[in-house]
């Protein structure tokens, strides 16, 4: 029986690393703003659920280990607040979604790493990306009832 259990242990690993390489594939290279849900909240931060892909990721409430954090826990109401936001479980939330690779020449492990985009929080937000971008070129379209190239 210890051998099943083995077995089916080690398929489930297998599945996590492999959703974990693809994800990071998928990432590599490229940043994306995507709306996501809180679903747990902390001292330290608190994780997002990002349903369009599926992933779910912690938020840090401070943006190293050095620097103070600009949230305060409130452990009664299970919020953080600050002075421009505050955070709860299920509010809606704006992330950055980007692959941090980390180590020399990234030998080792990349990760994936959410930044919070809005609410702006002074110190821990980053600037917006949908601003940057270039505005999407029109598709040329013809009226209908115009004669075609070729056609009579």
């Amino acid at each position: 029986m210890s051998v099943l259990n083995y077995r089916h242990r080690m398929a489930q690993q297998a599945s996590r690393s492999s959703v974990e390489l693809y994800t990071n594939l998928f990432f590599k290279d490229k940043a994306i703003q995507e709306e996501g849900h809180v679903i747990r909240v902390m001292k330290n931060g608190f994780s997002v659920l990002i349903p369009r892909y599926g992933i779910e990721g912690y938020v840090y409430a401070s943006p190293t280990d050095s620097t103070t954090s600009p949230f305060t826990y409130n452990g009664e109401t299970n919020q953080l607040v600050s002075e421009s936001a505050t955070i709860k479980l299920f509010a809606r939330v704006t992330v950055l979604v980007a692959v941090e690779e980390a180590g020399v020449a990234a030998a080792q492990r990349s990760k994936l790493v959410l930044r919070l985009v809005d609410p702006v929080v002074p110190g821990l937000s980053v600037d917006s990306i949908i601003a940057e971008q270039p505005p999407a070129k029109k598709a040329k379209v013809e009226a209908k009832g115009t004669p075609k190239k070729g056609r009579k």
